[in-house]
């Protein structure tokens, strides 16, 4: 029976040993670095954050293209109407009967043995 006590002691003594070698292993920490590791994470972090830069300045620059054209696009449309009027206004010259009225109207010239009067357009009558 001695014997058997001492077996299963032993036994015993060896289950506790490797439970704390195992124990010991899973939490140990490793105290050498894989450097490999580090640098190509460190690279991945650099790459990321150049891009990431450029991808600000790009969106940046295209921002201010737009607004350029949006700008570019509303001068277009104020010398689009502008040519517009201007073209209106030339068909209108190319008339005798507006140049004649032009002239009466602006510069008082009448046709012959014509009297121009001028009478107050703004004229107002109380009652």
């Amino acid at each position: 029976m001695g014997n058997n006590r001492n077996t299963q002691a032993k036994q015993n003594n060896k289950v506790v040993h490797l439970y704390e070698e195992a124990t010991q292993q899973a939490v140990k920490i490793p105290r050498t670095l894989n450097w490999r590791k580090v640098t190509a994470l460190l690279a991945g972090i650099l790459l990321i954050g150049l891009s990431g830069g450029q991808l600000l300045q790009t969106l940046q620059a295209s921002q201010e293209n737009q607004a350029a054209y949006e700008a570019a696009r509303a001068s277009h449309q104020v010398a689009v109407e502008k040519n517009r009027k201007t073209q209106e206004e030339y068909q209108r010259v190319q008339s005798p009967d507006y140049l004649a009225e032009i002239a009466r109207r602006d510069y008082y010239y009448s046709k012959p043995n014509e009297i121009i009067f001028e009478i107050g357009e703004n004229i107002t009558h109380n009652e």
